[in-house]
């Protein structure tokens, strides 16, 4: 609740409870956080290193596949569950069986207890 002169303003805050089971979290992945390094030449480059290999619960969303600008573009997102962790943010990368995703959304479950990613593989 906020107080502001006379006024009582009452934030909404969306909770999310859903039925998790841990047992679920068998699958290891790796959170990559964002760095920044500075090339010999003094240009920025943004890299990613490990933060923290967990268990989660991995399950695919969608795998597309389309043409786009005359090339075949492939698609693979999955949702990432696992257990809470406050540093984690939607810039962090998620590494999974060798493979980089970017997270495109992060909703945080059951009173920050658990956290969901949706990634996208990343092609190169």
């Amino acid at each position: 609740m906020v107080v502001r002169g006379s006024t009582l303003l009452k934030r909404k805050t969306e909770v999310k409870n859903e039925n998790i089971n841990i047992g679920n979290f068998n699958e290891p992945i790796t959170w990559q956080a964002p760095t920044l390094t500075t090339a010999a030449s003094g240009q920025k480059l943004r890299s990613f290193a490990d933060y923290k290999t967990v268990y989660a619960d991995v399950s695919p969303l969608t795998i597309n596949e389309g043409e786009v600008s005359a090339r075949i573009q492939y698609a693979e997102t999955y949702a990432f569950t696992t257990h809470y962790d406050a540093a984690i943010n939607s810039r962090y990368q998620v590494r999974y069986n060798g493979e980089s995703y970017n997270i495109i959304k992060l909703e945080t479950l059951n009173l920050k207890r658990f956290t969901r990613a949706t990634a996208t593989k990343i092609v190169q």
